[in-house]
């Protein structure tokens, strides 16, 4: 709920222990013993509390000092300056003929009073604010002054008729620093001479600075020296506890855990808890800070759609608040808040940067050093990769973890907040947590299989890498079944980012949390389950392990951890090395996608059986253009990608023998049904074989080339083309 910046109207509304204060003002006022009219002046800052400083006063003043007559003259209510002082008598008078009314005064001296206070605010509406207009009012002055006397004469009568009653009179004052300058040198000169009756005292607030600057502008003299004239009980209001301000405001934070759905989300903001402490904290001074902070926070979550974690927002609500100017800048300054890290920092380097940006934040919001100090610590906090940038921060936190807590240092999810689009902002987070911390595989691999369907399983992915090491060991034996069981399914096998190098990557997080045994009994269970394609899709998680042991040549250089046991690894190739070989019955293998990999293993493992399988293979039509992706590698560069030709196929047929094999091939009909992946590499093979483009450098066969030469073998086959 929206709360407004009214003061408080009572002590027991007071959270900040100021009644002690108030309660102190209050007495001191009923102690006057002077028939002399006092002048207390409450003076701070604005939003340091003094409206509500003022209703306890006047509130401790009624409860124990009943015979006081509190009036509360409120001048910012008047527009023209010339009805200030009308105005002011007005209210005087009615609350004077209100007590009075209450007690034995009555009749003929009341009305006396009430006539006294007329007359004198008639003369001085004449005189001291505004002469009458034309000939007949100056006449009609001059009479005035004959028949009820001089302004000095109807100012004493009406400071004995009010001796007479023996009245205490308060008049509070408040806001007088909300006026123009012309109002506030008005309201001090009521005080100081039109309205200093004896026995009637006053109580009023202001902002020192602006009141004193008032004075000297339109006095065109000392301002200081002037109210220190009029005040003779200057009172400065003490600071607010920050201490209490910042429990309060701590307070309201704690409502943060409402926009928090699990436990598990709990602890991500636990662990980022501190961010409260640089975005927050030190914008907050004043209660007044805190009740606008209040309404901008709950509009700003309000709109997040609990798309955006609550903590960024609470960042971002303080920022909105108090350095309203920041935000342009946030905006335009997504690359360099939500680039990716560099992985380190050289500490000259970052200082000087930080110095930079302190020097562009304090012209941007026109303040001193310190604050934008403040603010570079604030945008390191929340923007970890900034932190990065200028040293204050050397935390590198993935893309994957970003999305998944929800930071604005997300790029998606920083386009889709400063855009405005947050609804259209999807992700499956809610689902992603429940997957790995609630429900059982059924219902995993249920979600699994239909995101291949629905075309987000990188979405999972990247869900799951992020919160990869939270998960504990007992979830981590589910979801890795689950996942593996879906391996033979992802795409661009061994490539680099690609859905099936992505999901090996949470395949070895999670065997990486249960532990080796634990991981070695699990993989021996669940990998001798996988068809042909999934130990296909596998082949880069044992070409890892083969490197974390430094078997067969295959050298990890430390990169590589030992994730199952050297037992667990022999049983591992041997399951793929029978599949492989049973797999080239009816060339079933070479018409995968991606079997470079797993076809390496094989040789490495059974070199025998290998070659045999491949050599009959050439013997074969089919068989010669299908081991052309044994041969053929990818490179990638900018938005296309190629391929280079190794020439070891020589060792098996010849230049010539492939050639002609694959020219017989794609006049098949079988052959355009191969994937389109697959029928790419045999064309740039032929292209490299044609032109003895073999190794790297300039011989690399590029996508449009082979394209071209795809083209070209469907218009020989008009059968091909009616069959695409």
């Amino acid at each position: 709920m929206f709360s407004s910046d009214r003061p408080i109207g009572n002590i027991y509304e007071d959270l900040l222990g100021r009644d002690v204060f108030a309660k102190r003002i209050a007495g001191a006022i009923s102690e006057i013993q002077t028939d002399e009219s006092i002048v207390l002046g409450l003076h701070g800052a604005w939003g340091s509390g003094k409206t509500s400083v003022i209703n306890m006063v006047v509130e401790e003043l009624g409860s124990f000092d009943p015979d006081i007559l509190i009036v509360q003259f409120y001048p910012w209510n008047r527009i023209e300056d010339a009805n200030l002082t009308t105005e002011y008598f007005q209210v005087l008078k009615e609350n004077i003929d209100k007590k009075l009314k209450k007690t034995n005064y009555k009749g003929r001296r009341l009305k006396e009073l009430s006539k006294a206070l007329d007359d004198y605010s008639t003369t001085l509406k004449g005189g001291k604010e505004k002469a009458f207009a034309g000939w007949m009012s100056r006449r009609l002055a001059e009479k005035s002054s004959r028949w009820f006397g001089s302004i000095e004469e109807r100012k004493e009568r009406v400071s004995s008729l009010l001796s007479a009653y023996e009245m205490k009179i308060l008049i509070v004052i408040d806001d007088i620093d909300r006026l123009s300058d012309a109002q506030i040198r008005l309201i001090f000169q009521l005080v100081a001479s039109i309205a200093d009756f004896p026995s009637v005292n006053y109580l009023l607030s202001y902002d020192k600075d602006i009141v004193e600057n008032a004075l000297s502008v339109i006095q065109g003299c000392n301002g200081s020296e002037y109210l220190e004239k009029v005040i003779q009980v200057p009172i400065r209001i003490p600071e607010i506890n920050r201490n209490k301000v910042a429990d309060l405001l701590s307070e309201e934070l704690g409502n943060l855990l409402r926009y928090v759905s699990s436990e598990k989300e709990l602890s991500f903001m636990m662990e980022r808890a501190e961010l409260l402490r640089y975005c927050v904290f030190p914008y907050v001074e004043t209660m007044r800070d805190l009740k606008r902070y209040k309404n901008v926070l709950e509009f700003e979550l309000s709109g997040s759609k609990n798309k955006v974690s609550p903590l960024d927002i609470a960042a971002i609500a303080s920022f909105t608040s108090f350095v309203p100017e920041l935000i342009p800048w946030i905006v335009a300054s997504k690359g360099v808040l939500c680039g990716r890290s560099g992985g380190g920092y050289v500490p000259q380097k970052a200082e000087g940067l930080k110095k930079e940006y302190e020097a562009e934040f304090a012209n941007l919001l026109r303040s001193d050093q310190s604050r934008a100090t403040t603010v570079v610590k604030s945008l390191a906090k929340l923007f970890p990769v900034f932190g990065q940038t200028v040293g204050l921060s050397h935390a590198i936190i993935s893309e994957e973890s970003l999305r998944m807590k929800k930071m604005l240092a997300h790029g998606d999810i920083f386009d889709a907040y400063f855009k405005g689009a947050i609804d259209a902002y999807t992700f499956p987070h809610s689902q992603i947590m429940n997957m790995a911390f609630e429900y059982d595989q059924e219902a995993i691999t249920g979600i699994i299989e239909n995101s291949f369907e629905k075309g987000n399983y990188g979405e999972l992915l990247e869900g799951f890498l992020g919160i990869a090491d939270e998960i504990g060991a007992s979830r981590a034996s589910i979801i890795f079944h689950s996942f593996l069981f879906y391996i033979g399914k992802t795409c661009d096998i061994g490539g680099l980012y690609s859905e099936n190098s992505r999901t090996i990557d949470l395949l070895n997080a999670m065997l990486e949390v249960i532990g080796v045994d634990g991981a070695s009994q699990l993989a021996k269970n669940t990998i001798t389950e996988l068809d042909i394609d999934g130990l296909i899709a596998i082949a880069p998680f044992i070409s890892e392990q083969e490197r974390a042991f430094d078997r067969y040549g295959l050298k990890g250089g430390g990169s590589y951890k030992q994730l199952v046991d050297q037992d667990t690894l022999e049983y591992i190739e041997r399951k793929l090395a029978s599949t492989m070989k049973e797999g080239m019955d009816g060339l079933l293998v070479l018409t995968k996608e991606g079997i470079r990999i797993s076809m390496y293993l094989w040789e490495k493992f059974d070199a025998e059986s290998y070659e045999k399988c491949l050599r009959e293979a050439v013997g074969l039509p089919m068989g010669k253009a299908l081991i052309a992706q044994l041969f053929t590698s990818t490179w990638y560069g900018g938005h296309t990608y190629g391929w280079t030709v190794d020439e070891s196929f020589k060792e098996y047929i010849s230049e010539e023998e492939i050639l002609d094999g694959i020219s017989k091939t794609v006049l098949q009909e079988s052959f355009w049904e191969l994937p389109i992946g697959l029928i790419e590499r045999v064309a740039a093979f032929s292209i490299g074989v044609e032109g003895k483009c073999y190794g790297l450098g300039e011989d690399r066969i590029d996508k449009a080339a082979a394209e071209k030469r795809i083209e070209k073998w469907k218009l020989v086959n008009v059968s091909a083309v009616k069959g695409q």
